[in-house]
């Protein structure tokens, strides 16, 4: 018992460690709602099926237990904010998904910036995903939803066929890509891009390695260009051009942060300006959430991670 007891306190203390941080340089707490509208959150995000939410009836009303934690931020901030705001939130909560036949919690830390976002504002959100995962060796890769927009409009593709071919580069499937493309007919110049696509990444210093030709409209330029803020930052920055987020809402800047031998991202986010329109009016915004069960796994490592 003793020994439960101890692990829970520790993990307690990790958590709290992760508040301090935040309220230190400047964030205020903030404790989302439990439950969404099922119609509601659909509509606005329907990348998500059914099958991996976790529905509730109230009488005849159906309700979700809450799928997405910055949804339900939005939601209860925007009506208190305008443009010229600058509002700096975190949160320590947990999303609800359906598996199978039980219902899987995942906890979450997030980090949020609401209001007016600058180039500067941009930089102190992945500078603080650098800090919170500074402690073991790390990656942070940096995406840009322009490129492949701007790539996507050189294919000439129904809203359909875009959600297909985006599935497609989010599982990172160069044959199913290719062969997509080569039904489409399309460009000889697109299907280079697409060739090279899964290539497009590295040190964000290489970025001046990738020759112009593969830059088609100013959408995808624009993307690589943004990139140069984050140069100086953090030396384990890397860029991702094929890069792509499960929640379809992210617009501009995205992000995932990985620790070795775990085998999926432990914090994600970007910019996502454009959902704040569907709650009424539309702002900046930006952030990042934590995996906090796989972030303490890599604190309770072996030592020698240390670095």
């Amino acid at each position: 018992m003793d020994e439960l007891l101890q692990q829970s306190l520790k993990r307690y203390e990790i958590k709290r460690s992760m508040e301090d941080f935040a309220l230190q340089k400047g964030y205020f707490p903030f404790q989302p709602a439990l439950f969404e509208k099922y119609e509601q959150f659909t509509c606005k995000n329907p990348s998500l099926t059914r099958e991996q939410m976790v529905v509730v009836m109230n009488g005849y009303q159906q309700l979700l237990l809450r799928p997405d934690i910055t949804t339900a931020m939005i939601k209860e901030v925007l009506p208190n904010i305008n443009q010229k705001d600058k509002v700096k939130l975190f949160y320590q909560s947990t999303n609800y998904r359906s598996s199978k036949k039980s219902v899987k919690e995942i906890s979450q830390f997030g980090i949020e910036i609401l209001g007016e976002i600058s180039a500067s504002s941009e930089c102190e959100i992945v500078e603080m995903a650098c800090n919170y995962l500074k402690d073991y060796h790390f990656i942070l890769e940096i995406g840009h939803t322009g490129f492949l927009e701007g790539l996507l409009d050189e294919c000439n593709l129904t809203k359909n066929e875009r959600y297909e071919l985006k599935k497609l580069i989010y599982a990172k499937d160069f044959h199913g890509c290719t062969q997509f493309m080569n039904q489409k007919n399309s460009k000889d110049e697109v299907k280079e891009v697409f060739e090279k696509l899964f290539t497009f990444h590295g040190k964000l210093d290489q970025l001046i390695t990738i020759e112009p030709q593969y830059l088609l409209n100013e959408k995808m330029q624009n993307a690589v260009e943004s990139f140069r803020k984050f140069t100086e930052i953090n030396s384990n920055i890397y860029f991702d051009l094929s890069m792509i987020n499960e929640l379809d809402y992210y617009e501009g800047i995205i992000f995932k942060g990985y620790y070795p031998n775990l085998p999926r991202a432990v914090l994600s986010g970007g910019r996502y300006d454009s959902l704040t329109k569907e709650y009424g009016q539309k702002i900046g915004a930006i952030g990042f959430s934590i995996d906090v069960n796989a972030w303490i796994q890599a604190k309770e490592r072996d030592n020698t991670w240390n670095g």
